[in-house]
Parts: structure tokens; C-alpha cells; sequence
């Protein structure tokens, strides 16, 4: 057996290895690995289909997606005391065009505080109408108590202290469990998980401040591992650091653990048109690499807060799904590869308790006008679209 000691060496030789193919063969691929060879038939489609819409598919599209979209908007929040209900309440964005969403997001911690039951009913109504579940969580922290623990409750080296501590452990393993008998009562719907995201800053304690790239890594697999020992074939992977820094694949937990190359993209203000341009950087970055990997590429979260941003539609959102602005800057970059599609882009949630946190288009927002404007290029794909 090796010692920790001899695994530590190992790990960081391979990454090495792994980082001087990147670097040396800027134009070099990889064949497209399933994450999870036993994935479910219906998972497997979903693979499928996403990797089709960023390969295959020439013309300019890509799915739209919108957290918590049926459990809240700027100006409702859905009663979860009512009875059991299969109907999906309208999101805000079928509010005003009549579109129904096809990705709609949610945060296992925050269905906890829901009805569990309830959500189960959505997420398999809005399967059967061709929809699609993407999964983030927001986990509490194992080292902590549980009251007033959040995913921002930073402890030293969290990750290291969970695996050197089995009381601790099992409070993970516990989290697993729990989401292992959500994922269960799905059947066969297939699910987008994103677990540990934006772990390149340092808000969560998963983050990368407070852990080394080691036990990062290695809570990816086990938490992955962990789900595959209890037969769960229904989730795709997704990788989502928050933009695209220098260190974007610093921590990727390897092909086998991921099926999605995302990103979290947000923009707060952009007076001068900085945030753009570097938008049209990064994008091309993202392709680069999920073209080198043969991973899909998403944005995994997108937004800008309060929607202050003049024709952040048809300008911001629509530059990479046009692709020409793209194939230029490829060139530019000396990557001679046809633009992919994004896959997806999930716009973040419509807060209806805070008044400023909104992200997608809502009844009487001010760039309702340039969100239309954008639909008629039929760049988006809704339900029963694309």
C-alpha cells in the first residue's frame, strides 16, 4: 500500500504531465470520454444531445436555462404549503414571451427548506415535456454545527479536515446519502449536477484559499465515487470555476469525473466596454479548452445583476452564439477550429426577496425590448424548440 506521502507525488506528477500537454500541444484533442460509462439510456441521450449542439450542429443556438425559474420571480414566490401539483408555475421569462424555459436550475440545500416531494413532481413533469434539471449545492460546511452553518462558513483546510476526522466524514457521507435518496426518486431523469463551483475564489469553504489543489481534487472524486458505489447513473458532471482565470484548470478533477466544461460568468457594470471585450476573450478561451478536453462547453451561471447593462442581450449573451466574432478571435489565437455552441447558458435566479438580485428578463424590465429583439434571431432554445 503507499504511503500519503508516495500518493501526493503521484497525483501532482500526472497534473504536471497533464498541464505540459496542454501548454506544448496547444492544438492537440482528446477522444470524447463518458464520464460514467453505466450511465442511464436516458442520461446518455442527454450526453448526446448537448454534445451534438456544440459539435454537430451547424447553425447558431443553444439552450436557455434560468434558476429557480418555476419557484420564485421578481414579483412572486411560489407557496410551497400548497398540495402536491404537477403543473410548473410560469417563470418569469414564459411570463412575458410565452417561451417555456427548457434548463431550469436548482440548489439541493435550498430544496431542503422547500418540499422535496414537491420538486420531485416538477422536475419529472418538466422531463416529460422535454425539459432538463441542472443541480448546484450550496453544501454546509462538514466541520461545523449546523446551526447558522452556510456554504460561506470557512474553516482552515476544510476538505483535509473532513477525510482526517471519520466523525466528520460520516457528516459527509451523511450529505450524500440524502442526496443520493433525492436522486433516487427521480427514476431515470436525467440530471445536470454541479458540485464545489467557483472554487477558484474564496467564498466557499471548498474553496481555494482555504484548500490545496490535492484534497480539492480528491473530495471531487470521492464525492462522485461515492454516488457511483450507490448506482447513480442519472447525472451528467459539470465543472464550473468562476470565469476564466489563469488557473481555470489548476483543479480539474480529471475526464473520467467531468462531462461539462462550464464557467460562472457574471457582470456587475460595464461603462467603458472592458467587461466585453474580456467576455470575448474568455469565451474563446473556454472553447479552446473544451475543445482540447472534447467536453461540452456551458455557461454554467450567467447574469447581470439589476439588468443595468444597455442591450446586454443582443450584445453580451448573443456574442457567442453568433459565432463569427468567435471564429475571428480563434484565429487570432491560432486555434483553426470551427466555433462550438455553447451548450447551455443558465441565467441566475429572479430573487423575490431581494429587490435588486434579478438577472433574467421579468414583466417591466427595461430591456424587455432588446431580450425580444434577441428572440428573433432564434438563437435560444426553449421547450419543445431545437
Amino acid at each position: 500500500m503507499m504511503t500519503q506521502a508516495q500518493n501526493f507525488f503521484l497525483y501532482f506528477f500526472f497534473q504536471f504531465i497533464f498541464s505540459a500537454i496542454m501548454l506544448n500541444y496547444p492544438h492537440a484533442t482528446f477522444a470524447a470520454q463518458h464520464a460514467n460509462s453505466n450511465r442511464s439510456p436516458k442520461t446518455q441521450k442527454l450526453w448526446e444531445d448537448l454534445y451534438n449542439i456544440s459539435y454537430k450542429i451547424k447553425r447558431s443556438q443553444t439552450i436557455l436555462g434560468m434558476q429557480n425559474a418555476h419557484t420564485e420571480g421578481k414579483f412572486w414566490i411560489y407557496d410551497f404549503k400548497k398540495p402536491i401539483d404537477d403543473i410548473l408555475p410560469p417563470s418569469d421569462i414564459e411570463r412575458i414571451t410565452d417561451h417555456k424555459i427548457k434548463l431550469v436550475g436548482y440548489d439541493f440545500d435550498q430544496i431542503g427548506h422547500w418540499n422535496d416531494e414537491q420538486i420531485i413532481h416538477w422536475i419529472k413533469s418538466h422531463d416529460s415535456q422535454g425539459g432538463i434539471t441542472t443541480l448546484s449545492w450550496h453544501m454546509k460546511n462538514p466541520n461545523l454545527p449546523d446551526s447558522n452553518n452556510t456554504s460561506n462558513s470557512i474553516t482552515p483546510m476544510a476538505i483535509r479536515s473532513i477525510f482526517s476526522n471519520p466523525t466528520i466524514q460520516q457528516k459527509l457521507n451523511n450529505e450524500l446519502d440524502r442526496l443520493i435518496h433525492f436522486l433516487e426518486q427521480l427514476g431515470d431523469v436525467p440530471i445536470i449536477f454541479r458540485p464545489y463551483h467557483e472554487h477558484n475564489e474564496d467564498w466557499f469553504w471548498w474553496g481555494k484559499s482555504h484548500n490545496d489543489i490535492y484534497w480539492y481534487t480528491h473530495l471531487w472524486k470521492y464525492t462522485i465515487d461515492y454516488l457511483r458505489s450507490h448506482q447513480i447513473n442519472n447525472i451528467l458532471i459539470a465543472y464550473s470555476p468562476n470565469k476564466m482565470t489563469e488557473d481555470y484548470l489548476e483543479r480539474y478533477p480529471g475526464n473520467d469525473y467531468v462531462d461539462i466544461l462550464g464557467t460562472d460568468y457574471y457582470f456587475i457594470f460595464d461603462l467603458m466596454g472592458y467587461a466585453l471585450e474580456q467576455w470575448k476573450v474568455d469565451v474563446v478561451t473556454l472553447q479552446k479548452y473544451a475543445k482540447k478536453l472534447n467536453k461540452i462547453p456551458a455557461i454554467t451561471e450567467f447574469g447581470n445583476e439589476g439588468l443595468n447593462i444597455e442591450n446586454f442581450w443582443t450584445d453580451y449573451l448573443a456574442w457567442p452564439i453568433q459565432k463569427e466574432g468567435v471564429r475571428q478571435l480563434l484565429k487570432k489565437n491560432n486555434a483553426y477550429f470551427e466555433p462550438l455552441n455553447l451548450a447551455y447558458v443558465l441565467l441566475w435566479r429572479n430573487a423575490y426577496e431581494k429587490p435588486d438580485h434579478f438577472f433574467a428578463p421579468n414583466p417591466g424590465n427595461s430591456l424587455n425590448s432588446n431580450f425580444m429583439e434577441l428572440l428573433k434571431k432564434n438563437f435560444l432554445i426553449f421547450i419543445n424548440q431545437g
